[in-house]
C-alpha cells in the first residue's frame, strides 16, 4: 500500500510529477531541464497563482503528461499540509507511479514533507470489504508508488517509516469503525486490537 523509494537521479520518462517549489513558487529551473516545456510560460502561470497551495500543469511530450507544482508556504498547520497532500493526490488518481522532485531540499521542512505525504496516503483509504464488486471478500487499500529524487535517502526513509506506523494504526481504526456490530463482537474486537502490537504498541486485555 505504501511504496516510497528514493533514487539519486530523476526519472525523465514519467507521466506524473510532483515538484516542490520554494515559497511563492520560486524554483531552480535546472531541476526541470529534463522536461521539454516553456519555462517562461510556467513562471507566468505560477506568478498569477502565487497564493495557491499548488498548480496543475498539463503538457504533451510524445504523450500527455502532468506536473503539479507545490507552493511550500510558511505554515506550521499540520492539518492544512495534510489537506494539501490529499488534494494533490486526488489530481492524479490514475497514476501508477508519481515522481517527486525538489527545487531545493530543506531538512528543516521535515515536518512539512511528513504531513504532505501523510495526507496523500490517508486520502487513499477506502473500506471495500463487503462490496460484492470485488472478487475477494477483503478490505482493499489503493497502493501509491512514490519515487523521490534525492541524495538524502535516510532523511526520507525516516519520514516513510513514521508515516507507515501512523497509517497502519489509523486504517485499522477506520476498519473497526466501519465493521457492522453483528460482526465485531468483543472477542473479535480483541483479536483486531492485538494487531496493534505489531506496530510496537503494548496491548493489555482485561477480562
Amino acid at each position: 500500500m505504501l511504496n516510497l523509494k528514493i533514487i539519486p537521479n530523476v526519472n525523465n520518462n514519467s507521466d506524473f510529477y510532483i515538484f516542490f517549489c520554494e515559497k511563492n513558487f520560486l524554483f531552480n529551473s535546472k531541476k526541470l531541464s529534463f522536461i521539454d516545456i516553456n519555462l517562461k510560460e510556467i513562471n507566468s502561470i505560477l506568478l498569477k497563482n502565487k497564493n495557491e497551495d499548488y498548480v496543475v500543469f498539463n503538457y504533451h511530450n510524445s504523450r500527455p503528461r502532468k506536473i503539479i507544482f507545490i507552493n511550500q508556504k510558511d505554515t506550521k498547520n499540520e492539518f492544512e499540509n495534510q489537506n494539501t497532500g490529499g488534494k494533490v493526490i486526488s489530481e492524479i488518481k490514475s497514476a501508477k507511479e508519481i515522481n517527486v522532485i525538489f527545487s531545493n531540499e530543506n531538512k528543516s521542512l521535515e515536518n512539512y514533507y511528513f504531513n504532505f505525504f501523510l495526507g496523500c496516503f490517508l486520502k487513499k483509504y477506502s473500506f471495500t470489504k463487503y462490496k460484492t464488486i470485488f472478487k475477494k471478500n477483503e478490505n482493499t487499500k489503493e497502493k501509491i508508488n512514490f519515487t523521490i529524487t534525492s541524495s538524502n535517502k535516510n532523511f526520507f526513509i525516516k519520514i516513510k517509516n513514521d508515516i507507515e506506523n501512523i497509517i497502519n494504526g489509523v486504517f485499522l481504526t477506520r476498519d473497526l469503525v466501519s465493521e457492522p456490530p453483528n460482526y465485531l463482537n468483543p472477542e473479535k474486537f480483541v483479536i483486531e486490537i492485538k494487531k496493534l502490537s505489531k506496530l510496537g504498541l503494548k496491548v493489555d486485555v482485561f477480562d
